[in-house]
C-alpha cells in the first residue's frame, strides 16, 4: 500500500508495477484541489473481488437492504454531490500540473525557501534534501527563544507574519510550522523567504548572506 495523499495530484504519479505496489490511495481534497470528503483508491486487477464486495446488510426492523452498494470505497452520501463533482472536475488540472517540468519547478520554489531559511541561525528543515514535495517542516527554536520573554509570547510569530500580508497561520506557533509553497508565484516565495530574514533581524537573530 502507498499513501500518496499528499503527492498524488501534485507530482508525477509512481509506476506501482517497478514498485511493487499492490494499492495506491490518494486524497481529493488534499491534493487535487476538490471539495472533502473524498478520496481514490487504485489496486491491481487481482484483488477486485476482495474490494468490489457489495453491501449484505438487511435491517431487523424494515428488512430494507442495499445489494448494489459498494460498502468497501464508496462511503456515505457526504461524498456524493459536490465532492465528486469537484473531484472529477479537477482532473484536467492535475493532469497538467503533474506534468514532470511543473513538478520540477514547484521542486525549485520550496528549494529556494529552504535555503532562505538555513540562513537563519536557529532554524533547520526536517527531511530529505533536496525537496521534491513542495511541503516541508521548519523547526524555529530561535522563534520559540524569543517567545519566551515576549509581550504575546508565541502569537508573535503569527502577528509578525500577517504584518508583511502572510496570513493562515495557526495561533501560537514558535517552535515549528509546516510549509507548503505549491501554486505560488515565485514572487510570493520570495517575499515569504524576506518576510522570515526582515523578522528574524528585527528580533535580533543572525542572518548570513
Amino acid at each position: 500500500m502507498l499513501n500518496g495523499a499528499y503527492s498524488i495530484g501534485i507530482l508525477p504519479p509512481p509506476s506501482c508495477k517497478s514498485i511493487g505496489v499492490d494499492f495506491l490511495a490518494a486524497s481529493g481534497h488534499k491534493s487535487m484541489a476538490s471539495s472533502g470528503p473524498i478520496g481514490m483508491i487504485a489496486f491491481k486487477e487481482e484483488y477486485a473481488a476482495e474490494v468490489f464486495v457489495k453491501s449484505s446488510i438487511t435491517t431487523d426492523v424494515t428488512g430494507r437492504s442495499w445489494p448494489n452498494k459498494y460498502c468497501h470505497f464508496l462511503g456515505c452520501p457526504p461524498v456524493y454531490g459536490a465532492p465528486l463533482a469537484t473531484l472529477m472536475a479537477s482532473f484536467p488540472a492535475v493532469v497538467e500540473r503533474c506534468l514532470p517540468e511543473n513538478a520540477a519547478e514547484e521542486s525549485k520554489k520550496i528549494n529556494y525557501l529552504i535555503d532562505e531559511i538555513k540562513k537563519i541561525k536557529g532554524f533547520s528543515i526536517h527531511g530529505v534534501l533536496p525537496k521534491i514535495h513542495p511541503l516541508t517542516k521548519v523547526s524555529m527554536p530561535a522563534f520559540a527563544k524569543i517567545a519566551e520573554t515576549h509581550s504575546r509570547k508565541g502569537f508573535f510569530v503569527r502577528d509578525e507574519f500577517k504584518k508583511r500580508g502572510i496570513i493562515g497561520m495557526a495561533p501560537g506557533i514558535s517552535k515549528s510550522m509546516k510549509i507548503n509553497t505549491y501554486g505560488l508565484t515565485w514572487e510570493q516565495v520570495k517575499h515569504v523567504a524576506w518576510a522570515f530574514r526582515d523578522i528574524s533581524v528585527q528580533n535580533g537573530l543572525t542572518v548570513t548572506e
